[in-house]
């Protein structure tokens, strides 16, 4: 499986986690009020495991087959959004989104209800949509993403684009991209050691001598 397509398949995940975090709020919760802290408190600890613990678990089922992260670059000089860092946190954006809102009890009955909207909540609101759009941006953009060009190198993140010339200083997050952190380091390394090879980044033959340099280390 391709890291995006597992990327992809984190948004049914994330929409599990958003159900049954609303099914949480709306039909569980009203249950607890009337228990004890202690009570109460096992009963929320109990839900989260529950809510997060089930996406989670069908998810790394999903992920774990693309693989490990590998020690090359996914097109020429490109490593692609990791689907390990995005879709987990693609779930936990969607699971989020329920949490900032406020729910009360409906008069009479045993479930709850999403508190009328006022200057207060609605902030509020608009926090959840944020999350789960930002949960979108990660299960189907291609971003964060790391490229290598011959005059430098650049980072495109969630928030705009960051540039460095190979004598510059970029912070990296090798743990958010499907790329192997030893592998990436050489290659940086390689690089900036060896000017005269820049020239073919950008190439699958370049890929592949670094590639090769690597192995050979």
């Amino acid at each position: 499986m391709s890291p995006r397509a597992a990327r992809l398949l984190a948004l049914p995940c994330a929409l599990l986690a958003l159900v049954l975090h609303l099914a949480q709020e709306v039909w569980i919760s009203p249950h607890s009020w009337g228990l004890s802290a202690d009570w109460g408190v096992l009963v929320f600890a109990a839900a989260i495991v529950v809510e997060l613990g089930v996406p989670f678990a069908i998810y790394a089922l999903i992920v774990r087959r693309t693989g490990e992260r590998p020690a090359a670059w996914s097109s020429a000089f490109l490593a692609e959004p990791s689907p390990w860092w995005s879709g987990y946190m693609a779930i936990l954006l969607a699971w989020y989104a329920v949490g900032v809102l406020e729910f009360e009890r409906t008069p009479g009955q045993s479930h709850a209800h999403l508190a009328p909207l006022d200057p207060v909540l609605s902030p509020f609101l608009a926090l959840g949509v944020a999350a789960l759009a930002l949960a979108m941006v990660l299960s189907v953009g291609d971003r964060p993403r790391l490229e290598l060009h011959p005059d430098g190198i650049t980072v495109r993140g969630l928030r705009g684009r960051r540039r460095a010339g190979w004598d510059g200083h970029l912070k990296i997050r090798p743990e958010r991209l499907h790329i192997d952190r030893d592998f990436l380091n050489f290659t940086l390394w390689y690089y900036r050691a060896h000017p005269a090879s820049r020239a073919a980044i950008g190439t699958e033959a370049g890929a592949r001598a670094v590639e090769e340099a690597y192995r050979q280390r």
